[in-house]
């Protein structure tokens, strides 16, 4: 079915229901009795010259399901659970085994977290470029704090700890 336009006729389409304006931009919105249906009502899933827009008008949680469950909500005030419908924090993630993943993909590539306030700015990092060292690092001071070397070495003040303790 083709709303506002013609369904594209190539043979290889699976679209079952083709949207296109006559404008730059192509909505679709999604209301009942409850939210209503007018364009500020409900769920509106969309495109423009900006990208690609999924908005949910209501005060209430969007849930993205999979394999018969809710693998991710987003709040109405903006915390996101990964594994949990209710994140009491910006970023929840729940699970039986819950890690997260930050890979560099890089010969000799850096990966890290990077955790900052208003007056400081640390680096969690893993430095393929320096020996593939485990490292804490003050950004705002441009220095390496702490540094734990392939063999297991723990430099304090130091990148390069000649033992299993290496205080500068």
């Amino acid at each position: 079915v083709g709303v506002g336009m013609t369904p594209d006729p190539i043979a290889s389409s699976t679209y079952v229901l083709q949207l296109k304006s006559a404008s730059t931009q192509t909505y679709m919105s999604i209301g009942d009795t409850v939210t209503g249906g007018g364009p500020l009502n409900g769920l509106v899933i969309g495109v423009d010259a900006t990208g690609a827009h999924i908005v949910n008008r209501e005060a209430t949680t969007l849930d993205f399901h999979t394999n018969n469950g809710v693998k991710m909500t987003i709040l109405s005030g903006g915390n996101v659970g990964i594994g949990t419908t209710a994140p009491a924090e910006l970023l929840e993630i729940e699970g039986a085994s819950a890690y997260v993943q930050i890979q560099s993909t890089a010969t000799n590539g850096t990966s890290g977290v990077s955790i900052q306030n208003d007056a400081r700015n640390w680096v969690l990092r893993n430095n393929g470029g320096d020996g593939d060292k485990f490292q804490i690092r003050d950004a705002t001071a441009n220095a390496q704090r702490f540094t734990i070397d392939a063999s297991g070495n723990v430099g304090i003040g130091t990148t390069t700890p000649g033992s299993i303790l290496h205080l500068l």
